[in-house]
């Protein structure tokens, strides 16, 4: 499938009619700056595709990045919630368009997002295989609460201009890293509390302008660290209350 740039490459590919339900109700939302609930909002059960939840990732980029003169995303930007997202998202090195807002939806595949700038990143209650976002760059916020991801959540040398919030997330990765933040630049606070972690969650190197909040936590990693935040530098304060840990962790040289 060829990258979706303008309303004239969907034309092209059959218009309306090449479009799923689903779609034709997101684009609709967009274009009117509203936000589009398919189903009841919730996460799309497993399995088999209910073609009124499904959008292709690749009507979902072109509307990410903002459309086109014949099909511009209005308001806030992508407010979309209860979607089956199939296919591949690849949003690497790509510049989205006010928000993208993307709640209780269930990624097929990965979502890659190397070195891509969002103005508020937000993927709360979604199920996904992974999220490379090594590099990106958020003007705002991160919210990544509640959300399952089945291995790593990569946001190795973001730079994030609010807060990342990570509350009831669920990092299941069986090896490496459940979250791989080495090196992120938070303007504000991190908070991970109510985590549960089957793998590494590393801070190493991580420079928070607020506070580490990791209250009730659950690092569960079988091998190696369970919290490596050497070198992590805070600002503010460090909360560990009522975490349970498996394995190490480890706060040598945290500032």
């Amino acid at each position: 499938m060829p990258i979706i740039t303008k309303w004239a490459d969907i034309a092209q590919l059959g218009g309306d009619d090449w479009l799923r339900p689903a779609e034709q109700e997101l684009i609709a939302a967009c274009k009117a700056g509203e936000p589009c609930a398919l189903g009841d909002g919730g996460v799309p059960a497993p399995g088999r595709v209910d073609p009124a939840r499904d959008i292709r990732a690749e009507v979902l980029r072109y509307l990410i990045l903002g459309g086109c003169d014949d099909c511009r995303v209005q308001g806030w930007g992508i407010r979309l919630l209860g979607a089956h997202v199939t296919g591949p998202l690849d949003l690497s090195f790509a510049r989205a368009r006010a928000a993208t807002l993307l709640f209780n939806c269930r990624f097929s595949d990965p979502v890659e997002a190397r070195q891509a700038r969002f103005e508020t990143l937000a993927l709360n209650g979604s199920h996904l295989p992974s999220l490379n976002a090594q590099g990106a760059q958020v003007t705002g916020d991160v919210f990544l609460g509640g959300i399952t991801a089945t291995s790593t959540v990569d946001l190795n040398a973001a730079i994030i201009g609010g807060q990342l919030a990570c509350i009831g997330a669920r990092f299941e990765a069986e090896t490496g890293h459940g979250l791989n933040a080495q090196g992120v630049q938070v303007t504000s606070s991190v908070f991970l509390g109510g985590i549960t972690a089957t793998s590494t969650v590393d801070l190493n190197a991580a420079i928070i302008g607020g506070q580490l909040a990791c209250i009730g936590a659950r690092f569960e990693a079988e091998t190696g660290h369970g919290l490596n935040a050497q070198g992590v530098q805070v600002t503010s304060s460090v909360f560990l209350g009522g975490i349970t840990a498996t394995s190490t962790v480890d706060l040598n040289a945290a500032i």
